[in-house]
């Protein structure tokens, strides 16, 4: 359960990235950040199912609902979705 959250903590300028943190439900979650604006989103799937993430692209909250089956990677990014 949750809602897979990137970024929600730092400063608006942040340039970063982090990889393969490990959210609910198996799902490995990459990200990079630049100038406080989230550039990419990778999710990989250790067991396969369903997850929910905060759509870091757009300024109202809207969550996406997101199916990936095991061993499989979604790369999301502004304005685009690959899988």
């Amino acid at each position: 359960g949750g809602v897979i959250r990137v970024f929600p903590c730092v400063p608006k300028s942040f340039t970063g990235n982090f990889h393969r943190l490990l959210a609910p439900g198996a799902f490995e979650v990459s990200a990079q950040m630049k100038n406080g604006k989230v550039t990419e989103v990778r999710i990989h799937s250790l067991a396969g199912g369903t997850f929910s993430l905060l759509d870091p692209f757009v300024r109202k909250k809207k969550i996406l609902t997101l199916t990936l089956q095991k061993g499989k990677t979604m790369m999301l990014k502004k304005n685009r979705k690959l899988q």
